[in-house]
């Protein structure tokens, strides 16, 4: 049996010192653990030479929590130098630009560092579109408060939309967007635009999407009227669009009050978590290009009008 720490001794290709750490682990997880651990330590190894590593170890050792924990944050250190503002990410075979977390300047969450990090609903919308690939396909999507749009860029370039809106407030996130649009080059399919809630009078040229959804759109309770107003426009319209909406539940309250304005705004919600099965959010392989690995609870669910709304 081959010793993984010889191997990358002698400079060895990454796949042999896994393949090493995988004949170890079948014998000891403790061994393959400690001797793993101790290469991601090592101050003598490049970290191009970790990097790559980490990316075997994720796919080698998935039901590990603790190599995982150690490969993201490898591989976070190896993205992420702390004098770089925004960084280029491949998740899941969608390319997105996030900003730096770790940078000096983006170390409080305030303003647009928010809408320009990865946060853990939206990736659980992405997971839930995976598992419904039929509300996905031939779907003419808007995304609300899209941040670093990894949904609906998904959407179009794996899943099988026809097109999507991505919509923003803020101008940093826009300009972003745009960023990542043109670096994806998705041609026509992808839109991005600005959208005031408060503008109801603006939002006829939504009306042909049929699928909206939106994750982590709501802070500010005041903020849950008008969010609930916008939806009673866009999802008033006889082809019957639905939306998806995913909510980190960080304030029970203001949870609570977007559920009861929507119940009593007439409309139907659904409950439609993503199974335990297919869950990625909660890992923190997932979060390691966002600032903050809360594991808040999500709430996934399903809006319709229930009849014509006034």
């Amino acid at each position: 049996m081959s010793d993984p720490t010889f191997l990358w001794k002698q400079n060895a290709p990454v796949e042999d010192v896994i393949e090493a750490c995988r004949q170890q682990s079948r014998a000891n997880d403790d061994v393959v653990r400690s001797t793993v651990k101790d290469l991601f330590e090592s101050s003598v190894i490049s970290l191009s030479y970790k990097a790559r590593m980490a990316k075997l170890v994720q796919q080698s050792f998935n039901e590990d929590e603790e190599l995982q924990d150690l490969a993201a944050e490898v591989l976070a250190s190896s993205y992420l130098a702390p004098a770089d503002n925004f960084c280029w990410v491949d998740y899941g075979e969608t390319l997105i630009r996030l900003i730096n977390p770790y940078a000096p300047q983006n170390t409080q969450l305030i303003g647009d560092v928010i809408g320009l990090l990865l946060w853990e609903a939206e990736i659980c919308v992405l997971e839930w579109l995976e598992a419904h690939p039929e509300y996905v396909r031939d779907s003419k999507i808007l995304e609300i408060g899209a941040g670093v749009g990894l949904a609906g860029f998904a959407a179009v370039q794996r899943l099988g939309a026809k097109n999507a809106t991505l919509t923003d407030t803020n101008s940093k996130v826009l300009e972003n967007l745009e960023v990542i649009r043109k670096r994806v080059d998705t041609g026509d399919s992808i839109n991005v635009e600005c959208l005031e809630w408060y503008d109801l009078n603006s939002l006829g040229r939504f009306k042909s999407h049929n699928l909206i959804i939106a994750a982590d759109c709501l802070y500010d309770p005041n903020d849950v009227p008008t969010f609930v107003q916008m939806m009673k426009v866009l999802l008033n319209h006889p082809h019957r669009p639905v939306a998806l909406l995913a909510c980190s539940v960080r304030n029970r309250n203001t949870f609570q009050k977007l559920i009861d304005e929507l119940n009593v705004s007439g409309f139907e919600l659904e409950p439609s978590p993503v199974s335990p099965e297919q869950q990625r959010y909660s890992r923190r392989t997932t979060h390691m290009f966002t600032k903050d690995w809360t594991n808040s609870r999500v709430e996934i669910f399903l809006v319709r009008a229930l009849q014509t709304l006034v």
